[in-house]
């Protein structure tokens, strides 16, 4: 991707129910999940990628149950270390709750 031109890459997290995806991303990620592949893998992906490439950034793309799920296995705050770690510059998590949210003015 990088050799056609790509400036960023964005890296989708597999996760069994995308409410946020559309049928084509639904069916990779049920095609990944069905490989073996979720979140250690895709840092061991980045981690890969990070060895041949420093400098091109890469956002993963997910939802909040598999980061959930990876800090049970691993530890409180282990997917930011191991993140960080492997060379991902960014994240969007579609789906956690707003925390100390105030409310809109036009409520």
């Amino acid at each position: 991707m990088v050799a056609a031109g790509s400036d960023v890459i964005e890296l989708g997290v597999p996760f069994s129910d995308p409410m946020a995806d559309g049928p084509v991303i639904q069916k990779a990620g049920e095609k990944a999940l069905a490989l073996g592949v979720g979140l250690a893998q895709v840092l061991a992906m980045v981690k890969a990628f990070r060895q041949g490439n420093a400098d091109t950034p890469v956002v993963l793309m997910g939802y909040a149950n598999p980061v959930e799920r990876y800090e049970l296995t691993h530890g409180k705050a282990a997917f930011a270390r191991d993140a960080a770690a492997a060379g991902v510059d960014g994240v969007l998590i579609v789906d956690y709750p707003r925390r100390n949210a105030r409310p809109s003015p036009r409520n």
